[in-house]
């Protein structure tokens, strides 16, 4: 991989030292900006965990044992466990609305975007009910422990778009497992994230065109995913101009819920847009 500017910047002298040696200089100074770096330790874990068969325990050998070995854990934590649930579901006149359920912020999404969306058609001015529906959605929210969403979608020929939605600074909590490569996330070393992460994805249309948003940060994410779908269902703003301006701008001091990702598929083609621009390249195949 090859580091970008923000990257770059996050890793500014005096801060990386958990990120050494494969983000610095044998002096111990940090790389620049464009500088290429390959992680083969994280490489490796990857071609054994693909090569192993389905009934094979490589996961544990892989990457489970040696990252808590490199975090001084006798043994594997077993309080906060991946869960697979179903997702929650929206019907709207534009579609299937499919988020993340507890104790991610999904319910409250839906909770936003209800009312305003249910209604159809366009609305000349849907800001004072969609604030209101804010803040009495808002207001029911209590803190629950820190989480990271994955959102699935299968169409009917078997294919699965996927889309992951954490609370990871850059780089996460700064660390590096020596043994497996992986950069480690904020939620090691006691931090204490919120649960806002709520990836959304829209299913509709006869050609099962799917619309996809993710925006980790604070309490904000789920207000800009809220606002981008109010943009585009409901005043029929291009996708592009959804994402970029939205209408209600945050409160002075409260955190930026940016970088927001949004995907679109459409007759197999897929196109992204990110706020901002640069951080997400665009493709379509």
């Amino acid at each position: 991989m090859a580091l970008t500017p923000a990257p770059a910047q996050a890793l500014a002298p005096g801060q990386a030292t958990g990120l050494c040696p494969l983000l610095c200089h044998p002096n111990g100074t940090v790389l620049g900006q464009g500088a290429q770096v390959t992680n083969l330790g994280l490489a490796a874990v990857l071609q054994r965990a693909a090569q192993a068969p389905e009934t094979d325990d490589q996961l544990l050998g892989a990457l489970l044992h040696p990252l808590a070995q490199d975090l001084s854990l006798e043994e594997l934590p077993g309080g906060t466990m991946p869960t697979l649930e179903p997702a929650l579901q929206l019907a709207l006149p534009q579609g299937l609305l499919f988020t993340t359920p507890g104790p991610t912020a999904g319910e409250l999404l839906l909770n936003v975007v209800k009312n305003p969306l249910r209604a159809g058609g366009l609305i000349s001015d849907p800001c004072p009910e969609f604030l209101a529906a804010t803040q009495h959605a808002y207001a029911k929210v209590t803190p629950a422990a820190p989480v990271g969403s994955i959102l699935a979608a299968m169409d009917h020929e078997g294919s699965v778009l996927l889309l992951a939605s954490s609370l990871n600074s850059t780089f996460g909590s700064g660390r590096l497992s020596p043994s497996t490569g992986v950069f480690l996330s904020d939620f090691v070393g006691g931090s204490h994230a919120a649960t806002w992460a709520c990836p959304a994805l829209l299913c509709c249309g006869p050609e099962g065109d799917v619309l996809a948003l993710a925006a980790p940060g604070g309490s904000l994410a789920p207000l800009a995913v809220a606002e981008t779908l109010l943009g585009h269902l409901a005043l029929q703003q291009p996708l592009p101009e959804a994402v970029t301006h939205p209408r209600t701008p945050p409160n002075p001091g409260s955190p930026n819920p940016e970088p927001l990702l949004l995907v679109t598929t459409h007759a197999e083609h897929v196109r992204a847009t990110g706020v901002p621009a640069g951080y997400y390249p665009s493709q379509g195949h």
